[in-house]
């Protein structure tokens, strides 16, 4: 994120999870200060089983946010 926020001046990330996937969305959501943004329904086929995937994404203010909260980058 830094090097997209700062270096590229990017603004915003997004991104597709499936919905299974509870430990990469812990760690967008939770870790990374990622928002839920929406739901693709139906649209992973998987093993036989047809999956939603979950939209996220992060702004640049929200990055900047972040990173001033948790004092990241000194």
């Amino acid at each position: 994120m830094k090097y997209a926020f700062e270096e590229l001046d990017l603004r915003r990330l997004d991104s597709d999870i499936i919905e299974y996937n509870n430990p990469s969305l812990g760690l967008y959501i939770k870790k990374c200060g990622w928002k839920k943004e929406g739901i693709r329904r139906k649209h992973a086929f998987r093993n036989n089983e047809i999956y939603d995937r979950v939209l996220i994404g992060i702004l640049k203010e929200e990055y900047f946010e972040l990173t001033q909260k948790n004092c990241y980058w000194g």
